[in-house]
């Protein structure tokens, strides 16, 4: 398991799923925010270069949200799922490692996490004018066309089998987070934060050698956060049933679905958050282990020693692995509890 020093740094967001707070009294940083893949992009630089690395952070990201976008037609996976099948010479070495990836969590999560259920996240429509609560048939007939399994790739081509569509919505965050922390080492830098929609990286240490406080939101919305994790030079994802939904009948639909079913899964958690060195994993395993449940997901944990999670129920329990037991704070202790055994 990952093992992370309490005190030794904390990281800072605030908004989004993760909250972030931090008290630097003499050297500010310098700040970017701007909109990209269709989030809120935050980030806080200290150093000699943190000015040029701020500029060419902001760069980079509009860079891979044009390659990732399945919005934008001119983007690597819009055309991709508009004619099926390119030759990879038309695709950006970025794009391609990409799918790559994603192909290979899918099959690692037994398909927990899976990049190809477009259709299906369009046929619900979450977040968008156009949300709605399909019939069980038209799930079963979009799920026959979703599915990784029809993503190949090949030295010379990526094909779409069975007129499946890309959504890289559970990973793409990640992994341009992983591209720009591979960039940012040009740069001299003391230390920063990045904080793609919610998604969380810390690297370094801020001037006042203060730690870094990484929050983790309250579901139920009564407080800011539930506790928060003390953590350093890793990614931080939390994935929950509050940050993309709609209410119909009484009936809360929210954005995590479920392959299995068609439907927003039922696995009787509220939320995960996931630690992990890979800010990709830990995008794409936060919706994984979502899907999973506690149990199952923790069961999981235990065979990745490249992660930990945080696991909230729907009863305000909270499952922590071990690699995190001595870095998480619990603050919200009236309403939620820490339990000393793993889930039932």
């Amino acid at each position: 398991m990952l093992r992370l020093k309490r005190g030794f740094l904390l990281a800072v967001f605030c908004a989004f799923p993760l909250l972030a707070f931090s008290s630097c009294k003499d050297t500010q940083p310098v700040r970017s925010a701007f909109a990209a893949m269709d989030t809120a992009i935050t980030a806080k630089f200290y150093g000699a270069e943190a000015k040029q690395a701020a500029e060419h952070f902001q760069t980079q990201i509009e860079d891979l949200d044009g390659l990732w976008s399945k919005t934008d037609p001119q983007s690597d996976i819009a055309r991709l799922n508009l004619y099926g099948t390119l030759p990879t010479g038309q695709l950006d070495l970025r794009t391609i490692s990409l799918l790559e990836k994603s192909s290979q969590l899918s099959r690692e999560t037994k398909n927990a996490f899976d990049p190809a259920l477009g259709r299906l996240v369009s046929l619900w429509g979450i977040g968008t004018e156009k949300q709605q609560v399909p019939g069980e048939g038209e799930r079963q007939a979009v799920l026959e066309r979703c599915g990784n399994e029809n993503l190949m790739i090949t030295e010379d081509t990526v094909s779409l089998k069975n007129e499946i569509q890309l959504d890289l919505g559970g990973i793409a965050k990640g992994a341009a987070t992983d591209e720009a922390v591979k960039a940012l080492e040009q740069f001299s830098l003391d230390g920063y934060l990045l904080s793609l929609g919610g998604n969380v990286y810390v690297h370094g240490e801020k001037p006042d050698q203060s730690e870094w406080r990484v929050g983790i939101s309250d579901p139920d919305g009564k407080a800011d956060y539930l506790g928060y994790l003390a953590v350093s030079d890793c990614a931080v994802v939390t994935s929950g049933d509050y940050e993309r939904f709609f209410i119909q009948e009484g009936v809360r639909y929210h954005h995590i679905l479920d392959r299995t079913t068609g439907a927003p899964s039922q696995s009787g958690l509220r939320s995960v958050t996931v630690v992990c060195k890979d800010a990709a994993k830990a995008d794409a395993y936060s919706t994984a282990l979502f899907a999973m449940g506690a149990e199952k997901g923790m069961s999981f944990c235990e065979k990745e020693d490249t992660l930990d999670a945080v696991f909230v129920t729907d009863d305000h329990q909270i499952f922590l692995t071990d690699g995190l037991k001595e870095c998480f704070s619990l603050t919200e202790s009236e309403r939620y509890q820490v339990m000393s055994e793993g889930p039932a």
